[in-house]
């Protein structure tokens, strides 16, 4: 893709520039904001560096690309709130106007490279304006590890006397922490390294400066065709008494230099991250070599499908749980996406609620070729531009089982009780957070739809999360991965580098403690190969690898593994669920007998059919307690109609999810409210074995 490189002349966003250039993307312009006042150097803006933004004006020299630049004034950082939403006066629109005029000036222009390393602040905001603008966001430093970054750029920056060299040159212009001063200005990152590294030790300073440490310029780069800066500190400004700030004034002599090597030779050796890290091949490396499964014909077809659903609305707490929704009208699959789109609308406006207000999906379609037709429609639901930002974290895939010329099938959750305001006709739910990233990088795929990857209630202080289906794309391209090594076959890597996108969303957001999982599989030789995969990375490699031991130890029964039609992307596999950061909350004023009052109240009354489950079914069950509520996540599995009645019968005042087959031997009869119906080819458990259908219970009751 023709891309454009925001600059502020610092490091990150030239470094970042090295990867998007090794990725195959092509580096068409560069971007810059700048203070409309030329004479001031600090603007205090909460987005961009400009510190130094004189010097920027020379890379369109050094380069021989047109520079795109747009005057910002000062104190315009308005919307500082963490996922951001157009603002007007907002120095973000300021950036929106830039990319104009970019797009403008080179109208084939597909992408949009910047540096954030951390900042989600950063993050989200060139996601919004790209999102906008129909650009791809390239954030290829994203989330990377800081002491490796460093390293790696000092491993591409000039050493002692490479002046000529077409090499990285940032130095620190500068500095404001401690053990760094005036004279570490005008060092280069190599200078620097052994210094910063010391300070990390001892005082956690950022290396990369993440948390404001320093600012760099940069004065040379591979990407400097036509010649490059030679610096010379004019002034430090700063003293002893400025709370250790010391800024360089900088000027510069342009060196001019024509470079014959070509930028393949030149990134040659550039670090690029694998898809996975080592102790993930490792984990792969343990799973072995699987005979296909003579079950490979037990699939159900389309034409035997018994699943006529009933919309269910259930209020489980604080929770609206609407499930089931399938067209009533409508004879293509637009206007059937329309009529179950505008039936969800409905029950919003009959409960006073709004679409921002909803965490979590699942979309299950027909046909998966009709997932464009049906995305559309379901991200016009969704547009940030009516509900703000943060849509729900949704799971997508193909089951033929849904019901002849059903064509899809929607449920979802809503937060019944979130903090809602108007912001100029966009409806902001102010209780929800979450994680989408947009943009590619080398952390996890960006969302390929309307979805954030993880969703949560900001009040929720165990924060339990809803957390996207995950596949085995390759981040950095969005490709699908066929092998992640040479001997390790696609049934192998698509297990693996799934999940481990999954365990890496669950870090990112702090939320390892897993309450429920599902594993949906398009092919049947991925049922074994999926069930040794968990076992490992549940509890098998904690006990095999130094790299694995801090992992904690977690019960594999959450578990459900099932077979679907068709997946996104034709992938084999996807990985998903919900997950918390705290499974308890321990109010400091409550007492022991507080606690025991409460764990009585928790086994009579309403809470006394789901909890109940336990005594009838082998399951696993995860307890999510807080000084208020107690919600309870069951897992577990059926292997016949008998225990299907038991199922129905026990469940009340609980949200249900039923995974089975509708032309297998079990009957529904007359259907409940709170059930939510998947219809799947087959149901396994964790260690692969098929059952008749698989359930997941969810409770709450006040404490």
């Amino acid at each position: 893709m023709k891309f454009i490189a925001l600059v502020s002349g610092g490091k990150d966003s030239c470094y970042s520039i090295l990867h998007s250039i090794r990725q195959g993307h092509e580096l068409v312009a560069l971007g810059n904001l700048y203070p409309n006042d030329e004479e001031r150097q600090e603007l205090d803006s909460f987005m961009f560096q400009t510190v130094g933004h004189n010097l920027v004006k020379w890379y369109e020299t050094c380069t021989g690309l047109p520079l795109v630049r747009r005057a910002i004034r000062p104190e315009t950082s308005r919307n500082v709130c963490l996922n951001y939403y157009p603002t007007e006066e907002d120095e973000i629109e300021d950036l929106l106007e830039l990319l104009i005029e970019a797009k403008r000036q080179i109208p084939d222009l597909e992408a949009v490279n910047a540096g954030a390393i951390l900042s989600s602040y950063q993050r989200t905001r060139v996601e919004d304006v790209c999102s906008r603008l129909g650009l791809v966001s390239l954030s290829y430093l994203w989330q990377r590890d800081q002491k490796e970054l460093m390293t790696e750029m000092c491993l591409m920056s000039k050493q002692s006397g490479e002046d000529n060299s077409p090499k990285l040159d940032a130095r620190l212009i500068k500095t404001a922490a401690i053990g760094l001063d005036q004279s570490s200005l005008g060092k280069s990152l190599p200078q620097v390294f052994p210094l910063l590294q010391r300070l990390n030790e001892r005082y956690d300073v950022h290396i990369c400066g993440e948390g404001g440490e320093f600012e760099t310029m940069v004065f040379d780069a591979p990407f400097f065709k036509h010649g490059y800066l030679e610096p010379h500190i004019v002034r430090v400004e700063g003293c002893d008494n400025s709370d250790g700030v010391y800024s360089a004034v900088m000027g510069v002599s342009f060196i001019e230099r024509e470079c014959s090597t070509s930028m393949d030779q030149l990134l040659e050796n550039l670090p690029v991250p694998r898809a996975v890290e080592d102790h993930w091949l490792e984990l792969a490396n343990y799973v072995g070599v699987f005979e296909t499964p003579t079950t490979e014909n037990h699939s159900r077809t389309a034409s035997k499908s018994s699943h006529t659903p009933h919309t269910s609305i259930n209020k489980i707490g604080n929770l609206l749980y609407v499930s089931n929704l399938t067209p009533k009208t409508g004879d293509s699959t637009q206007s059937k996406s329309q009529d179950v789109f505008k039936q969800l609308n409905d029950v919003l406006k009959e409960n006073r609620l709004f679409a921002s207000q909803i965490l979590s999906s699942s979309l299950l379609l027909e046909n998966m070729s009709d997932f464009a037709t049906v995305n559309l429609l379901y991200n016009g639901f969704f547009q940030v531009q009516d509900n703000g930002p943060l849509p729900p974290s949704r799971a997508c895939v193909g089951s033929s089982l849904v019901g002849h010329n059903k064509t899809l099938q929607l449920s979802v959750v809503i937060d019944t009780e979130a903090k809602i305001t108007e912001q100029k006709g966009m409806v902001l739910n102010d209780s929800k957070n979450g994680l989408h990233v947009q943009g590619r990088s080398y952390w996890a795929p960006c969302n390929i739809g309307p979805y954030s990857q993880a969703i949560w209630k900001k009040e929720d202080q165990n924060q339990v999360s809803y957390i996207s289906g995950q596949i085995a794309l390759v981040a950095a391209s969005m490709e699908m991965t066929t092998s992640l090594e040479p001997h390790l076959d696609e049934d192998i890597s698509q297990a693996v580098l799934a999940l481990r996108h999954f365990d890496t969303l669950k870090r990112t957001i702090n939320a390892q403690e897993q309450l429920t999982t599902v594993c949906y599989v398009s092919r049947h030789s991925m049922v074994p190969v999926v069930a040794k995969v968990w076992s490992l990375y549940c509890k098998d490699m904690v006990d095999s690898s130094e790299w694995w031991f801090e992992k904690p130890v977690e019960d594999p029964r959450s578990l459900i593994i099932v077979k679907v039609s068709e997946l996104p992307r034709q992938a084999k596999c996807e990985w998903g669920g919900v997950a918390c950061s705290k499974v308890s909350i321990i109010d400091e004023e409550q007492d022991d007998s507080d606690t025991d009052t409460a764990d009585s109240k928790n086994s009579t009354d309403d809470a006394v059919g789901a909890i109940d489950i336990g005594d009838h079914f082998e399951c696993h069950q995860s307890s999510v307690r807080s000084p208020k509520t107690q919600r309870k996540y069951l897992t577990g599995h059926l292997n016949s109609q008998k225990e299907l009645v038991k199922l129905v019968s026990s469940c009340s005042n609980s949200q249900v999810i039923l995974f089975y087959s509708p032309n297998s031997d079990l009957s529904l009869g007359t259907q409940k409210p709170g059930f939510e119906l998947y219809p799947v080819e087959n149901v396994y458990d964790y260690e692969g074995h098929e059952r008749f259908a698989a359930f997941q219970v969810i409770v709450e009751t006040t404490v």
